[in-house]
Formats: structure tokens, C-alpha cells, sequence
């Protein structure tokens, strides 16, 4: 979706759309934040399978840290862009 909208030169300021798709990346990685990282430290793996060891294996494998960041990049990249747009 993203890729359609760089295509057609939408911007936050002219597109409903795009800022309804921004609204809803942050809302989906404060999600990812606030309940599947910590529910998984603690000991429940909502996140699936992956997530199961989360302090004896999760956390030292390169995915989880790529899974991690890329995560991390996208909430910075949506607050930055919906601010952008001055919403």
C-alpha cells in the first residue's frame, strides 16, 4: 500500500488515505510494543512460536534484533511522516 502511495506522490497533507494508513502503522507497532515485547519477556508468547524462550533464545539471535529494529523504524518513520503532515 505504501508502494502505491509513493507512485502517486501522495502526501500526508493531501491524502485521507495516507494518513489514515499512517494512523493505523502506528497504532499496529504500539501494539507490537506495548503488548507482544513485553507479554513475551515475561513469559507469555503472544507472538507465536518465535517467542517462546524469549530470555534463554529469543533474545540473542540476529532475527529478533532485525525483527526488532525494523519494528522500531517503522513507528519512528510513521510518527515522523504523520507529524510531517501536521495532523
Amino acid at each position: 500500500m505504501f508502494g502505491i502511495l509513493f507512485m502517486t506522490k501522495s502526501t500526508p497533507q493531501r491524502s485521507p488515505s495516507y494518513r489514515l494508513m499512517l494512523i493505523g502503522v502506528i497504532l499496529f507497532e504500539i501494539f507490537c510494543f506495548g503488548v507482544i515485547y513485553p507479554t513475551a519477556a515475561l513469559g507469555i508468547p503472544i507472538g507465536g512460536e518465535p517467542y517462546t524462550n524469549f530470555w534463554s533464545n529469543t533474545v540473542f539471535t540476529l532475527w529478533f534484533w532485525w525483527d526488532f529494529l525494523s519494528e522500531l523504524v517503522i513507528l519512528t518513520a510513521g510518527i515522523w511522516l504523520l507529524k510531517k503532515g501536521k495532523i
